[in-house]
């Protein structure tokens, strides 16, 4: 659908713009012919013969006509437009919108398009023209004029080619005081379903051209293999959608277990500190139970010499206090001089000592 719109977007570009171009290039040759009035002062020598030879230069022209004062006077070519002759253009209530807004405006204004006098359907463009007059100030001439017929016109733009081409067109405007739709061409009086349109921007306002195709935007010969190759496409992005949907299930639970792995190991290394930091507690304990031991027993020891060492003493110098007592009396019978009195007195040193 894409494509295929595309496709007849550029068909209506390549036509609008031929369309806007056959036309411009009509309506200058009103231009052409007021250079040509101001030239002769308000009159044309030989017109008949310049007109003929100037609608070969202006394809989208069908006729070129000159209005002194609003009222159609010379028209070439002359068959077939005879009753246009004498035609007030500023007095036909019809007409005369447009020809007021040339004159009062000085611009080129394209009237239609409608129904033409001679018969058919088309458009005119009138140039205001403006001489001076005897006080050298501009004063109204007329009009030159020319007549577009359609759709002999859109000649450039090919629009029987579309037709052959098996797609249908139409071309047509919002009249400005109706308001209602005017079709100006059109490949038949089918109605266009979903067109292509394509906006022309024209002296007079804007005119559509609505483009689509002939039968219609699917082949039905095609139809059957589109529906196919959708839905075989469309099963396609199921099962890949199915498959990204168990990948992402998958790489979750992956995602799970890792975490769950890396908690576990966390807590046996939590448990593992703590275990080792009680190892280090009870040594710790056991250490200190045993210098205490350690220090209780050496104060035992101590405390038992202590208690050995003054019993020993208690025995002893009961045993002494009365060998004393004894070498004391004795002393009194010796005389310090004599053997006895020498050994006493070692004696006598010797228990001093130990009782000390």
């Amino acid at each position: 659908m894409q494509d295929q719109r595309a496709h007849l977007v550029n068909l209506a570009d390549l036509a609008g713009d031929a369309i806007q171009n056959s036309t411009q290039h009509a309506l200058s040759a009103t231009y052409a012919l007021a250079a040509l009035v101001r030239q002769g002062r308000g009159s044309i020598l030989n017109f008949d013969d310049i007109a003929n030879e100037m609608l070969t230069y202006y394809p989208g022209a069908a006729s070129l006509q000159l209005a002194p004062g609003g009222i159609v006077q010379h028209i070439i070519p002359l068959a077939g437009n005879e009753k246009a002759i004498g035609h007030n253009l500023l007095q036909d209530p019809t007409r005369n919108k447009e020809a007021f807004l040339a004159r009062d405006t000085g611009q080129l204004t394209l009237a239609g398009p409608f129904e033409l006098k001679q018969g058919g359907l088309g458009a005119v463009g009138r140039l205001p023209v403006f001489l001076n007059n005897s006080q050298g100030k501009p004063s109204f001439w007329g009009f030159t004029i020319v007549l577009i017929r359609y759709p002999q016109a859109f000649q450039d733009a090919r629009l029987e080619q579309l037709t052959l081409n098996e797609i249908a067109y139409e071309l047509w405007r919002i009249h400005p005081d109706s308001g209602q739709k005017q079709s100006i061409a059109k490949s038949s009086d089918a109605t266009l379903i979903d067109p292509v349109v394509r906006t022309l921007n024209m002296p007079n306002g804007s005119w559509t051209l609505s483009v689509a195709p002939l039968k219609s935007w699917h082949e039905p010969r095609w139809l059957t293999l589109k529906i196919a190759l959708g839905l075989l496409f469309s099963l396609l992005l199921g099962y890949l959608a199915k498959l990204l949907i168990e990948l992402r299930t998958h790489e979750r639970y992956l995602e799970t277990l890792v975490l769950n792995r890396t908690v576990e190991i966390i807590a046996r290394k939590l448990a593992e500190v703590e275990l080792h930091a009680e190892l280090i507690k009870h040594q710790e304990t056991a250490r200190e139970l045993f210098d205490a031991r350690v220090w209780l027993a050496e104060t035992d020891r101590q405390e038992a010499v202590g208690r050995l060492a003054a019993g020993v003493a208690h025995e002893v110098k009961n045993p002494l206090a009365i060998i004393r007592l004894g070498i004391d009396y004795l002393s009194k019978e010796f005389s310090p001089e004599s053997t006895q009195g020498a050994i006493l007195g070692k004696v006598q040193q010797a228990v001093i000592r130990a009782d000390s």
